[in-house]
């Protein structure tokens, strides 16, 4: 999603990958109290926090244009 038509929409679905980023979080701090290391979902939480870099990028850009605009 490059060109955010909908900020609001972006920003949830910005939100929704946040979590997901802090599930996967959850769920390795789990595995290690079980016992376990936890290094997939860690690596998980890794790959879902450059997703939510990447997209912060672009939402920030996209609302800058909007800011322009007004």
């Amino acid at each position: 999603m490059d060109d955010f038509t909908d900020i609001d929409a972006a920003y949830t679905a910005f939100l929704q990958l946040a979590k997901q980023r802090d599930d996967a979080l959850d769920d390795c701090a789990a595995e290690q109290v079980a016992g376990r290391t936890g290094l997939l979902a860690y690596r998980r939480a890794a790959a879902l926090q450059g997703e939510v870099n990447v997209f912060a990028a672009k939402l920030a850009a996209a609302i800058e244009r909007e800011r322009q605009t007004l």
